[in-house]
């Protein structure tokens, strides 16, 4: 591999194949050169030429006879029609020269042809010869409007069939289009007669006669007065006529046109013994001449197979890297994919170009510079292998380091596109979700099926209108029934959100019914969730109440003997320290209840609501407070803006809650500055607000400070617990209002709403 895979040796071969393959195409250019060559030396040889432009002429004239004066012949050989029909007849024919002045039916010299011409039992002919005699190898046969060709003529003879038509009139004219070989002018034939008559010569040069009394058509000047009815036209009035037929209208009248039928004509022409033999010979010069080409075109085959097995090699070890050993893709194939799939694709499109145009590139070259066309092939046939090689071997090294697609225009927009798709539909939804296979299935049908209404009846846009109402109402009132399903999910949902998880039902066959089961887990996931938090609720209170009343017993007796002992004679230092004792025995007790009350609070139970008023409430506490407030010394600014609040709560539960809101102020306020309680309506709710200046920084959040044992200040050094704004803000909750807490710079606000009683 790592011989074969060398890059020098790759390139040595890329060339050998390319100069391999230029020099093959030189060499099949210079044999078909000198095979046309002879084969223009065949066509120009008297036998072919003269078989040629003989047989040609003399079925044209025989095509003439047959149709001008043949069909005129009654069974018993005599002419039928007028007297003006026959002599114009007659006279058109001695004028083209099929017609001697005697009124015989003259072909002219054709001593190297047999024939016979037959027209519904009237003939002519040259030959003994019965028809069954005429050789289908070298006669040309028309009979019943089937041709049958020479098929032994030799390269360089060509043949057709005559170019002839005719028509008859209802008014009397017969209209002969003759070819060239024959006449230069169309014949018009009258079978009245045209003496004094007014005339024209018409673009073909025929002499039409016309009479002005509207028993024949007359010339007009504007083409808009000539009302001209083609065959799909002309059953109008007039009955069923023949396809082959039209009419013209003129004045009111029409005049109908019929044209000429041909299929009773039989023409046999065969070419004289001396002829034949002449042709046979020449055949078997050009088939000797075909072989020899042919034997040296499969000369060139083992040239070609080398340039294609070297190009191979290059395409099977193109891209490989020794040093790396592995395929990578390096410069020059790091170019997109369509820029060499243009290439390759160019390349072959010139070389079918080139194969198919030798004989016009041919034609550009004088006799004497043609031996210089297969230098030139050569060169274009190497330069295209090269380019097409080059293009084919960047693809493939692509393919082989898998990056065909990335590095394709085409690949990386198909997967933008499946990536967006993907994006909107996941491969599990496509699984899972009945939606939206319905979706894709019903709208990829409804454009199929008017696709292919458009192509079976494009020729009427009634029926595909009609046929795309149709669709558009079936796919509406499938998507309607989907929408049904998709407003049970919608209501489901819409129960869910109101606390409701009870699971529902749906068939299997609905569009919901994935996304219908993934909504019963949910509520059966949350309705789990909850029980579980409802338990570790309830076990962490009856933790904290069961701790609370086990410190109770032991912290009464505790105080108990603290307070007998603070009633004995001891010494003042003694005395502090009982002091000391009482005062945090107190602070213990009060911890203690603060969780006994906020475990409470936390459960929701032990409310008992009644009828209250806010600003009366505010006010009793404020009253008895007064003294704790004296003794921070702070004053505290009252504000009622409302006569009265009435709310619906438990009285001491919302007493501690302004209570603890006005100690938290107290504790935590800056020296020297005030405390502003307020009380207030705001639409459907009453207002209590308590704003203090904060003598610590307050590098918290409001939902940090408002959490079990969080402190205002970091140290810990002030009294309390940490439990009040947990507190206020459970208690709060729990009579159906909302506890919020403002930080503003060092403007620290708690407000407390409930709802308003209605009147």
């Amino acid at each position: 591999m790592k011989v074969l895979g060398n890059k020098f040796l790759r390139a040595v071969a890329f060339v050998t194949a390319c100069v391999i393959l230029g020099i093959t195409a030189a060499l099949a250019a210079g044999y078909e050169n000198d095979y046309e060559k002879k084969a223009k030396e065949f066509n120009t040889s008297d036998i072919q030429q003269k078989y040629s432009d003989d047989f040609n002429e003399l079925n044209l004239k025989l095509w003439s006879i047959a149709n001008m004066y043949l069909r005129n012949l009654d069974s018993d050989g005599k002419f039928t029609g007028t007297k003006f029909f026959k002599a114009g007849t007659e006279k058109a024919m001695k004028d083209i020269g099929l017609m001697d002045e005697d009124g015989n039916i003259t072909v002219g010299d054709y001593d190297d042809f047999e024939y016979i011409l037959e027209y519904k039992g009237n003939s002519i002919s040259n030959t003994k010869k019965s028809k069954s005699d005429f050789d289908a190898g070298y006669s040309f046969i028309q009979k019943n409007d089937i041709t049958n060709y020479p098929n032994n003529l030799p390269y360089g003879i060509s043949i057709c069939s005559p170019m002839m038509s005719w028509y008859t009139t209802d008014y009397g004219l017969t209209y002969y289009n003759l070819p060239a070989q024959i006449s230069d002018r169309s014949i018009a034939i009258f079978d009245f007669d045209t003496k004094g008559l007014p005339s024209y010569i018409d673009d073909r040069g025929a002499q039409i006669f016309y009479n002005e009394d509207g028993s024949t058509p007359i010339p007009v000047e504007n083409k808009e007065d000539l009302n001209e009815v083609s065959p799909d036209e002309s059953q109008d009035g007039l009955g069923q006529i023949s396809s082959n037929s039209h009419y013209i209208e003129q004045n009111g009248k029409k005049y109908l046109y019929f044209a000429g039928d041909d299929r009773p004509i039989s023409i046999y022409i065969s070419p004289s013994k001396a002829i034949i033999d002449q042709l046979e010979k020449q055949n078997e010069l050009q088939i000797q001449i075909d072989k020899d080409m042919n034997d040296k075109m499969l000369g060139l085959l083992p040239l070609v197979i080398a340039a294609l097995a070297l190009g191979l090699f290059v395409v099977i070890f193109g891209g490989y890297d020794t040093e790396q050993k592995k395929f990578v893709l390096k410069a020059p194939n790091t170019i997109f994919t369509e820029f060499y799939v243009f290439l390759a694709f160019a390349a072959l499109m010139g070389a079918g170009f080139f194969m198919g145009s030798f004989d016009e590139f041919s034609n550009i070259f004088s006799d004497e510079n043609k031996s210089s066309l297969p230098t030139y092939y050569g060169i274009a046939y190497g330069v295209m292998y090269a380019v097409g090689l080059f293009a084919v071997n960047a693809i493939v090294v692509q393919m082989k380091c898998r990056s065909m697609v990335k590095s394709s225009l085409t690949g990386r927009a198909i997967l933008r596109i499946v990536k967006g798709i993907k994006g909107i539909i996941s491969e599990q939804m496509l699984r899972r979700d009945a939606l939206t296979k319905r979706f894709l299935i019903r709208t990829a049908v409804a454009v199929m099926a008017e696709c292919i209404t458009i192509r079976a009846f494009y020729y009427s846009e009634e029926l595909v209108f009609f046929l795309s109402v149709i669709y558009l109402a079936a796919y509406i009132l499938l998507t309607i029934r989907d929408f049904r399903d998709i407003n049970k999910m919608s209501e489901h949902i819409s129960a869910m959100q109101s606390g409701d998880y009870t699971k529902v039902k749906v068939p299997e066959t609905s569009v919901v019914y994935g996304m219908t089961k993934n909504l019963n887990e949910i509520s059966e996931g949350i309705q789990t969730a909850v029980e579980k938090r409802v338990q570790s609720e309830r076990m962490k209170i009856d933790l904290v109440t069961n701790v609370s009343h086990d410190l109770k017993t032991p912290l009464t007796s505790i105080i108990s003997y603290i307070d007998l002992l603070g009633s004995e004679e001891m010494s003042p230092e003694a005395r502090d320290y009982v002091k000391i004792l009482d005062e945090k025995s107190a602070r213990l007790k009060a911890i203690v209840s603060d969780l006994f009350d906020l475990a409470k609070a936390t459960s929701g139970t032990d409310v008992a609501k009644e009828k209250l008023d806010a600003v009366i409430l505010t006010q009793q506490v404020i009253g008895d407070m007064a003294d704790k407030i004296e003794k921070y010394s702070r004053d505290v600014r009252t504000e009622i803006k409302t006569e009265s609040a009435p709310v619906m709560g438990d009285g001491k539960k919302l007493y501690r809650v302004i209570q603890n809101l006005t100690d938290n102020a107290l504790k935590y306020s800056m020296d020297g500055t005030r405390i502003y309680i307020t009380v207030f309506r705001d639409n459907s709710d009453a207002v209590i607000t308590v704003k203090n200046i904060s003598a610590e920084e307050m590098n918290f959040t409001a939902e940090e400070i408002t959490e079990r044992f969080a402190r205002g200040d970091s140290s810990r050094s002030t009294e309390g617990s940490g439990l009040g704004l947990s507190i206020a803000k459970s208690f709060t909750e729990a009579n159906g209002g909302l506890f919020n807490v403002l930080i503003d710079g060092d403007m620290f606000t708690a407000e407390v709403r409930l709802p308003l009683m209605t009147e």
